[in-house]
C-alpha cells in the first residue's frame, strides 16, 4: 500500500511537471482510439446507406414482394382456410420489414360476349382483376370507378382505353364474361411421355353479367404498388394460339370476394399478394435475414402450390457480395490514418520520456527498478487511455453522423444527419487504440530506464543508430513492398475468382498501400541523415557559424526531425491514397452504370402489340422527339431449344442494327477487336424471303394429310407484310385423317392492319397450353396456293 502511495505521488508530480506535453499526448490517444473505433461505425453507416440507396435505385423506390398461390375457389371453407394460412405465413416470415399489403385476384381468360353463345376461338378474351386499393393509383379518364353491386347485380369493371377498344366496349355497355369448362384434366406430363388423349364427355359454359363503368389509366407506372407490371392491368396483350386479343379489366375487390363469391363460391381464381418492403427497416445487420425469410416463405407456400418472389432477393444477394469489397478499402484507409495517429502518439511519448530522461536516471540511481519506472508510465498512459476508451466510440458516431451535412453526402442524406448504428466492435477497437498508445508511452520509458544513469549519459553524448537501421529492417520492408507491387501488377486486382464461384482477396495485397508507406518511411529514416551530412559539407563552407552549428545539431541528433518528416510524409501519402481511391471508385461506379445501361437513355416496351413493327418507322417516331440526337431499335427475345416438353436450355437473343455502334458504350478490354468488327461478323445481311402472296388474294389454300387424328393441333400460316410485321392466319384443326383441303382467310386486324405486299414465311403447328405431343407420325402437306 505504501509503495502504491509513493507511485501515485510520483504520478501526480509527473503530470504536474509536464501537463502541456501530456495534454498533447492525450489528444493523440483520443484521436487514435476514435479513428479505430470509427472503422466499424463508419463502415456500418456506409453499408446501411449503400443498401438503402441500392434498393431504391434498382427497385424503383419501395420494393415489392409478390406472393401467390394457384387457382383457388372463392368462398369454400377449404379455400378460405388456405387464404388465411397464407396470410399468416406472410406475417410471420416477412411482416417485420414490410409496410403494407394488398390482395390481387386474377381470373382465367374469359370470353367477352353479348349473347353467351360466342365461340371461344377468334373471340376477344378478357381477364378479370380485383385489386385491393387500386383506386389511389389510377386516373379516371371517363365514366366512374366500379363499385360493389350485391350478389344479384352486374359485376362492374373498368378498363384501359386500348383494352376497351379491343373489346369494342364503351362506358355503360353491358356484356357477359363467359367461362368454359370440361372434364379434361390438363396436367403437364413428366419425362418424355406425351399427355394421354382426353376423352371429352362434358363441356359446360356459364356467364357472369358485367358492365363497363369507366376508362382508367395508370397514374405512375413505376409505383411499387403495381409490382413493375402496371401494363398488365390496362393494356391488351398479343394474340395467342386459338384465341383473339386478351383485354384486362379491373373490379372492386369486394365485388369479387363478397358479391361474386356468394353467387359462385366455387369460382376458381388465382390469388396474389403484393407486399411492400419498408427499406428503412433494412440495414447491414438484418438484410441477410430478410433475404432468407423471403426464400423460406417461398418454401412454406409450396404446399399450397404457391410462391414468394421478389427482385429484392437478387439485390440483397448482390449487395452481400459487394459489401466486403466496399468495406475493405474504407477499413484499410481508416487503419492507415489511425496508424499515423499512433505514430504521432509515439513521437510525443518519446519527447516526453526524453525530457524526463534525467529524472528517470535519478530514480534508477536511487534504487527504483525498471519495472517500477515502467509501471509509473503505464499508470500515466492508463489515466490518459481510460477516458478515451469511454468517449471515443461516441465521438466516432457523432462525427460520422455529422458527415450528412457535407456536400459529399448531402444528396444521399437530404442535408440531415447520417443514421448511425453503434457497433459492439467499436469499444474493443477503442481499447486497442488506447492500449497501443500506452505501449507507445511505456516502450521508450523501458528503454531509458534500462540504460541506467551511465547509459543515459552515453546516449546523450552520442546517440546510437536506430533499431531499424541497425538490423536493416528497412531493406526487408522495401523487399516486401516491391514483392507486393510485383504481385499486384501480375494479378491486376486484389480480388481473384474463387473455386466456389465467388471472389477471394489476399490480405497482404489489401494492406500493400500501408506496406509501401512503411517501406518509404524506413528508407527516408536511413537516407535523411546522409542527405543532411551532404548538406552540411556544402553549406559549411559558405554559411556562417550559426547555420553550420544548427545543421550539425541536425546531423548529430536527426531522430526527432526525421520523425517529424516521416509524420508529414505518411500523412501526405495517405491523402494521396485516399484521393486516388476516390477517383478509382468514381470511375468504377461510372463504368458499372454505363455497362448496365449500355446507352445514355434506354426505353423498353412490355407489349409490342401497338408499336410499329418496322424498326425504321419506330426509330423515326422516337427520333422526332425533341432532344433525341440518335436512336436505334433493338429487340430482345428468349426461347428454348426445341426438345420434348420444352425442357431444353433457355437462350437469349439481342437483335441490333449495324448503326448501333456509335450509341453503345464500349471499352477496349471487353474484346480483342472493336465493337464494329464484332457486329460486322454477325451481320449476314440476309433475311428469309418467303413465298410472295398474289396481291388482292383473300385466302390461302393447302392440302393436308395427317396420319392420325390430331384434334388438339391447329395449322397456321405465318405471313410477313411490307413493314416486316408478322401475323398468323388460321387454317384449322387437324381433327381428321387423309387428304383434305384447308383454307385460311387473309383478314387484317382493324387495330393492326397489314401492309401489302405479303409473303408466306412458314407453316406452324400449335397446341393449347399444357398439352404436349411427342408422336412421330408425319403430317403431309401439298399444293400450297393463294
Amino acid at each position: 500500500m505504501g509503495s502504491f502511495a509513493v507511485l501515485w505521488a510520483l504520478l501526480l508530480r509527473h503530470v504536474a511537471s509536464s501537463w502541456r506535453m501530456l495534454a498533447v499526448l492525450a489528444l493523440g490517444v483520443l484521436v487514435a482510439s476514435t479513428l479505430l473505433a470509427s472503422a466499424p461505425i463508419y463502415a456500418r453507416a456506409m453499408a446501411d446507406l449503400g443498401l438503402k440507396f441500392t434498393v431504391r435505385d434498382e427497385l424503383r423506390g419501395e420494393p415489392s414482394i409478390r406472393v401467390g398461390i394457384g387457382l383457388q375457389q372463392l368462398a369454400t371453407s377449404d379455400s378460405v382456410a388456405v387464404r388465411e394460412a397464407v396470410e399468416g405465413r406472410i406475417d410471420e416470415r416477412i411482416g417485420w420489414f414490410t409496410s403494407e399489403r394488398s390482395i390481387v385476384l386474377e381470373s382465367a381468360r374469359l370470353t367477352i360476349g353479348r349473347t353467351g353463345e360466342e365461340p371461344r376461338p377468334g373471340s376477344t378474351l378478357g381477364v378479370l382483376y380485383a385489386i385491393e386499393g387500386f383506386e389511389q393509383y389510377i386516373v379516371l379518364d371517363e365514366g366512374r370507378l366500379p363499385a360493389p353491386t350485391g350478389p344479384e347485380g352486374r359485376l362492374e369493371v373498368a378498363m384501359g382505353a386500348r383494352a376497351a377498344a379491343v373489346a369494342r366496349l364503351a362506358p355503360g355497355d353491358e356484356f357477359l364474361l363467359i367461362e368454359e369448362i370440361d372434364n379434361c384434366d390438363r396436367i403437364i406430363p413428366e419425362g418424355l411421355q406425351p399427355q394421354l388423349p382426353c376423352d371429352l364427355k362434358v363441356k359446360a359454359r356459364y356467364a357472369t353479367p358485367a358492365r363497363l363503368t369507366g376508362i382508367i389509366s395508370i397514374e405512375n407506372p413505376d409505383s411499387s404498388f403495381w409490382a413493375a407490371s402496371s401494363d398488365r392491368y390496362v393494356m391488351p396483350t398479343a394474340p395467342l394460339a386459338d384465341s383473339g386479343l386478351v383485354a384486362p379489366m379491373v373490379a372492386h375487390v369486394d365485388a369479387v370476394l363478397r358479391d361474386l363469391a356468394l353467387r359462385y363460391p366455387g369460382q376458381r381464381l388465382a390469388l396474389r399478394w403484393n407486399v411492400l418492403a419498408d427499406i428503412d427497416q433494412l440495414d447491414q445487420g438484418n438484410f441477410e435475414r430478410a433475404r432468407d425469410d423471403i426464400s423460406a416463405l417461398n418454401k412454406d407456400l409450396r404446399v399450397y402450390n404457391g410462391y414468394a418472389a421478389s427482385p429484392l432477393v437478387v439485390t440483397l444477394d448482390a449487395f452481400g457480395r459487394s459489401a466486403d469489397f466496399q468495406r475493405a478499402p474504407l477499413t484499410i484507409l481508416l487503419i492507415q490514418i489511425a496508424a499515423i495517429a499512433l505514430f504521432y502518439v509515439a513521437l510525443i511519448s518519446v519527447a516526453v520520456v526524453e525530457r524526463q530522461g534525467e529524472e528517470i536516471a535519478l530514480l534508477r540511481g536511487r534504487g527504483s527498478s525498471t519495472a517500477q519506472v515502467v509501471a509509473l508510465y503505464a499508470l500515466e498512459g492508463l489515466a490518459l487511455g481510460l477516458p478515451a476508451i469511454l468517449v471515443a466510440p461516441f465521438i466516432a458516431g457523432g462525427v460520422t453522423a455529422l458527415l450528412g451535412f457535407t456536400p459529399v453526402f448531402s444528396d444521399i442524406s437530404g442535408g440531415e444527419l447520417l443514421p448511425v448504428s453503434f457497433e459492439p466492435l467499436a469499444f474493443p477497437l477503442a481499447a486497442l487504440g488506447a492500449a497501443l498508445s500506452i505501449i507507445a508511452l511505456t516502450a521508450p520509458a523501458f528503454v531509458v530506464a534500462r540504460r541506467g544513469p551511465q547509459g543515459q549519459r552515453r546516449a546523450l553524448a552520442r546517440p546510437a543508430a536506430g533499431l531499424i537501421q541497425r538490423y536493416y529492417l528497412d531493406v526487408v520492408l522495401v523487399g516486401f513492398a516491391l514483392l507486393a507491387l510485383w504481385e499486384l501488377n501480375e494479378r491486376e486486382s486484389v480480388y481473384t475468382p474463387s473455386a466456389t464461384g465467388g471472389v477471394s482477396s489476399d490480405p497482404l495485397l489489401l494492406a500493400s498501400p500501408a506496406l509501401i508507406i512503411a517501406a518509404a518511411a524506413a528508407v527516408l529514416a536511413r537516407l535523411y541523415p546522409i542527405v543532411l551530412r551532404l548538406i552540411v559539407q556544402v553549406t559549411g563552407r559558405v554559411a556562417g557559424v550559426a547555420v553550420a552549428m544548427g545543421l550539425w545539431q541536425l546531423v548529430r541528433r536527426p531522430g526527432p526531425y526525421t520523425q517529424l518528416a516521416l509524420l508529414l510524409m505518411m500523412a501526405v501519402a495517405v491523402g494521396m491514397f485516399a484521393a486516388s481511391y476516390t477517383s478509382t471508385t468514381e470511375r468504377s461506379y461510372e463504368d458499372r452504370a454505363r455497362f448496365a445501361a449500355g446507352v445514355e437513355l434506354r426505353a423498353s416496351a412490355a407489349d409490342v402489340t401497338f408499336i410499329p413493327s418496322d424498326p425504321t418507322k419506330l426509330e423515326a417516331e422516337i427520333g422526332a422527339v425533341e432532344g433525341v440526337d440518335d436512336v436505334a431499335a433493338v429487340m430482345r427475345l428468349s426461347g428454348a431449344i426445341a426438345t420434348p416438353n420444352s425442357a431444353g436450355p433457355v437462350v437469349s437473343v439481342l437483335g441490333v442494327s449495324g448503326e448501333v455502334e456509335d450509341l453503345l458504350w464500349w471499352r477496349e478490354d471487353f474484346a480483342d477487336r472493336s465493337l464494329g468488327a464484332i457486329l460486322d461478323r454477325v451481320d449476314s445481311g440476309e433475311i428469309l424471303r418467303g413465298m410472295p402472296i398474289t396481291p388482292g388474294a383473300v385466302e390461302l389454300s393447302v392440302w393436308v394429310n395427317p396420319q392420325i387424328d390430331r384434334s388438339s393441333v391447329t395449322l397456321w400460316a405465318r405471313v410477313r407484310d411490307a413493314s416486316g410485321r408478322h401475323d398468323l392466319f388460321k387454317f384449322g384443326k387437324l381433327d381428321f385423317r387423309g387428304w383434305r383441303e384447308l383454307r385460311a382467310p387473309i383478314e387484317s386486324d382493324n387495330f393492326r392492319p397489314l401492309e401489302w405486299p405479303l409473303s408466306l414465311v412458314g407453316l406452324i403447328l400449335t397446341e393449347p397450353v399444357n398439352q404436349f405431343n411427342a408422336s412421330d407420325d408425319p403430317v403431309f402437306i401439298d399444293d400450297l396456293s393463294a
